[in-house]
């Protein structure tokens, strides 16, 4: 039972999860072994390695790697999310839930009175109103995302399921997004410590080495 489960976690997941799930249970077997509740820990003899350390930051090469298979796999709506992460420093699960109505495309920027594209959402975690303008990269990315009829979310499923019809192409789930992007990164062989998540944290690390306070 314990082989299944670590198996399911390192499938649906990481091999970094399975290696935590698994480690935490260890520990909590030990508590009820002092309360006299098991004679055996099945979490002891498991002979787990300690997985490699998180990458923290991509480099632009794997970066350009990742968002072209995932365009030539036909996932666009990943692509663009990690393009708007990075370019944002924004969390994904805020960036995931964009719908159109939090772009303005024609924002008249007060300073300059230049129209531009302006961002407008909420983060989740610390209930903090943003207004970031679009990069031109991120324009660009734009025009390879339409509106639908049924919600006004701008990233939706994709890939093969997006050819199967309307009705597959919900909005990506946190769950389906981490799927989708585990089954393209195990294809093609990129490292089990890049994280999808940790975009926002590339672009903190680049800030920090072009000389960006903390504050910044």
């Amino acid at each position: 039972v314990v082989d299944r489960l670590k198996g399911y976690v390192e499938k649906n997941y990481s091999y970094n999860c399975s290696y935590t799930t698994v480690s935490r249970l260890r520990t909590a077997w030990l508590g009820t072994e002092r309360h006299g509740l098991w004679r055996v820990n099945p979490f002891v003899k498991m002979g787990l390695k300690r997985p490699p350390a998180r990458q923290i930051a991509w480099d632009a090469d794997l970066t350009n790697q990742m968002l072209k298979i995932c365009d030539d796999e036909g996932y666009q709506s990943i692509a663009t999310l990690m393009i708007i992460c990075l370019h944002f420093a924004q969390r994904i699960g805020d960036m995931r839930k964009l719908e159109w109505g939090h772009i303005d495309f024609d924002f008249v920027c007060p300073s300059t009175k230049k129209t531009k594209t302006a961002f407008r959402f909420t983060q989740q975690k610390t209930g903090q109103d943003m207004m970031l303008y679009a990069t031109p990269l991120i324009e660009e990315r734009l025009k390879l995302h339409h509106r639908s009829n049924t919600d006004d979310f701008v990233f939706r499923n994709d890939g093969d399921d997006a050819k199967k019809g309307a009705r597959y192409m919900a909005p990506y789930t946190a769950d389906l997004l981490r799927k989708r992007f585990l089954k393209l990164r195990r294809k093609y062989g990129l490292g089990e410590n890049l994280w999808l998540s940790d975009f926002r944290r590339t672009a903190a690390t680049a800030l920090a080495d072009a000389g960006a306070t903390e504050a910044e």
